[in-house]
C-alpha cells in the first residue's frame, strides 16, 4: 500500500527532519515543501498494520516533528 506523510515540524528543524525521514524503513521520498505542511514523504508498507504501528510511530518520534498526517493512495 501507498500512502503519503503530511508533516509539520518546528522551523528551526524542517531540513533535519526531511532527512531524517528519508532514513525511515517504508519512505521513499521525502520532501521539503511550502504551503500548509513542511515535509511531505512518499511511504510504501504492506499492510495498514505496519504503517500504524511501525512506520508513522517512527516519523513521529523524530525531533521536530509536530504532527504527522496520513493520506492513503488510491489506485
Amino acid at each position: 500500500m501507498r500512502a503519503y506523510v503530511l508533516v509539520h515540524a518546528t522551523t528551526e528543524r524542517r531540513f533535519a527532519v526531511r532527512h531524517l525521514m528519508e532514513g525511515v524503513e517504508g519512505v521513499t521520498v521525502a520532501q521539503d515543501v511550502v504551503g500548509a505542511y513542511d515535509v511531505i514523504a512518499s511511504v510504501v508498507a504492506a499492510t495498514m498494520e505496519q504503517l500504524e504501528r511501525e512506520i508513522l510511530p517512527r516519523i513521529r518520534a523524530i525531533d521536530g516533528v509536530l504532527r504527522a498526517l496520513i493520506c492513503l493512495a488510491a489506485g
